[in-house]
């Protein structure tokens, strides 16, 4: 963690109908962090979504409330603070990434670690001013996504070499065969330091289930392309999952009192309750349950 987290404004704790203060607070737990998708927009402008200063500004509202609702002022919850952030779980050019700024600095601000991916081919393009961009503090974790055409990874070695170079938590995004071919998994710098590599090659389907499996470990507050609130990547863009929006006040959302038509702490706890009838109308890259649950509550 880097930077002072911002001073705590006397304020009454704000209603909840979540159980924040139930046995291992999962909800607690499950929003202590974010997802951000970042778009472009449909459109003549073509502007980023959501909007970028009302989203730093919505990040600091935010890290106040958790620290209010974990107690923090009051030496409770500190366990919470642990490995907080906020990343980007869509793949930036390196324009994008750089009006990303504000985002990473609010973070900064609140003391919590900020990290983005950004396409290999933008980035290599860019390899001067990325390097630069990483030594000025806001961004602290980097993924890599391979897009280089076969055959066209001659770059890659020395560029990704130099980026493991600067101290930056780094990791490599994109088929692991495509890594091998390169020559990259032979290089002395990086088999001397372990190395995250998440593959985006398709794998093999996974097996239908209908065994509970607690939602707790894919849960953190998303927010889409348009500011909106959700629980996890498979509810993005149902009205059922909405817990607010970034420009609501706090009070205004879930998190603040408002109800959900979702009873998040069991599902954070337990999973979904599932049926043999409850098959996934398309299919997402979810894992199955997800898309199951999707499914059944009007994807």
């Amino acid at each position: 963690m880097s930077g002072v987290p911002p001073a705590l404004t006397p304020a009454p704790a704000l209603p909840s109908p979540l159980d924040f203060a139930g046995p291992g607070r999962p909800l607690l737990r499950a929003f202590r962090s974010i997802a951000i998708v970042l778009e472009r927009m449909p459109g003549p402008a073509a502007a980023l979504g959501p909007d970028v200063a009302a989203l730093a500004d919505w990040i600091i509202r935010w890290d106040n409330w958790f620290r209010l609702a974990a107690g923090m002022d009051r030496g409770n919850g500190l366990h919470l603070q642990y490995r907080r952030d906020a990343v980007v779980v869509t793949d930036l050019d390196f324009a994008d990434l750089l009006t990303a700024r504000p985002i990473g600095e609010a973070c900064r601000t609140a003391g919590i670690g900020f990290g983005a991916p950004v396409l290999m081919s933008a980035a290599i393009a860019h390899r001067g001013e990325l390097v630069s961009v990483l030594g000025e503090g806001w961004l602290q974790a980097l993924t890599l996504v391979h897009d280089l055409p076969a055959g066209d990874a001659g770059a890659l070695v020395p560029f990704v070499e130099e980026i493991f170079s600067t101290g930056l938590q780094v990791q490599l995004a994109g088929n692991p065969a495509d890594f091998l071919r390169s020559g990259l998994l032979d290089s002395p710098l990086l088999n001397a330091r372990n190395v995250t590599i998440n593959p985006r090659n398709p794998g093999a389907p996974e097996a239908p289930s209908l065994r509970p499996q607690p939602c707790l470990p894919l849960m953190r507050l998303y927010v889409d392309s348009t500011g909106r609130l959700y629980p996890c990547l498979g509810m993005l863009g149902l009205e059922a999952g909405c817990l607010g929006h970034i420009d609501d006040a706090l009070e205004d959302t879930v998190l603040g009192g408002l109800p959900s038509p979702l009873d998040l702490a069991e599902l954070a706890v337990a999973g979904p309750v599932l049926t043999g009838d409850d098959l996934p109308a398309r299919h997402l890259g979810l894992p199955t349950a997800c898309e199951r649950h999707r499914s059944a509550i009007g994807a």
